[in-house]
């Protein structure tokens, strides 16, 4: 039977392994956001130094790291503004490792805003890509966001839910406690075994028919279902509580009581 815990484990592994997942997709797409708005904010300013239409020669002075082995290298260029006493210094050419030492003091055009922002000649800064990508990755946090927020009220109202249903096991056996109360005020009335409960409800059996004879019904037959069928005619108080525990055990299991003669025209309760 799978009682309330165990719907309440199961509930908690879901919503853990679910928050984990987002959790992290929540984590990229916020390291997306902040790296493209980086970029995008860099590449403004190098569209703002193409836009001033000042060109000048700056001087390659060394290497930036890269490349994924290493065999390669973004050479980096620098120039003083002795004007404007501005220091600029940007990212040049990649070239091969070999190379490098042929680049030194090589002179390349580079385009100057006036307040330390440079592109070279000829290069793109690629504003209308790093807008894209942010407006994408700012879509997907807040899908996530909002995905996140509705799991957790789900979250809120299935625990809620879970608390508010009855423990299956303490209905069974409040169900079984009720059986047998019925039984015994039954037994004091006909003095024989005349079940009355109503399939688990624990309510009293309409009033019985009686024969010809004006003789209480008093045969039955008890059918309980486990693993296999078995029917026990005439079944005493102790056969109605093994039946009972039975049913305690799994939700499949059921019992029927069979009456030789009809009761209010039903032949079974």
């Amino acid at each position: 039977m799978i009682t309330r815990a165990d719907r309440v484990k199961d509930a908690i592994r879901y919503f853990s392994l679910v928050t984990v997942i987002l959790g992290l997709l929540l984590f990229f797409s916020w390291v997306g956001i902040h790296g493209n708005i980086y970029k995008y904010i860099q590449a403004l300013k190098q569209q703002d130094a193409i836009d001033s239409g000042v060109i000048v020669e700056a001087e390659y002075v060394g290497t930036f790291q890269g490349g994924k082995s290493g065999d390669t290298k973004h050479m980096k260029y620098v120039y003083y503004d002795e004007i404007n006493d501005v220091y600029y210094e940007g990212r040049g050419e990649l070239v091969n490792y070999e190379k490098v030492d042929s680049y030194i003091v090589r002179k390349v055009k580079i385009h100057i805003d006036g307040r330390g922002h440079s592109i070279m000649v000829g290069e793109q800064p690629g504003v209308g890509v790093y807008l894209t990508l942010l407006i994408i990755f700012s879509i997907v946090f807040i899908a996530l966001t909002i995905v996140l927020v509705v799991l957790y009220m789900k979250w809120i109202l299935t625990s809620i839910r879970l608390r508010r249903e009855p423990n299956n096991n303490a209905e069974l056996s409040t169900n079984s406690d009720t059986t047998e109360s019925n039984k015994s005020i039954n037994n004091e009335q006909s003095g024989d075994i005349m079940p009355k409960n109503n399939e688990q409800s624990g309510d009293i059996m309409p009033n019985v028919e009686c024969d010809s004879a004006s003789t209480i019904i008093k045969k039955f037959t008890l059918k309980v279902h486990d693993i296999d069928l078995t029917e026990i005619d005439n079944p005493e108080i102790e056969d109605l509580k093994k039946a009972v525990s039975v049913l305690i055990k799994t939700i499949e299991t059921f019992l029927v009581l069979e009456c030789n003669v009809p009761v209010n025209t039903f032949t079974f309760i």
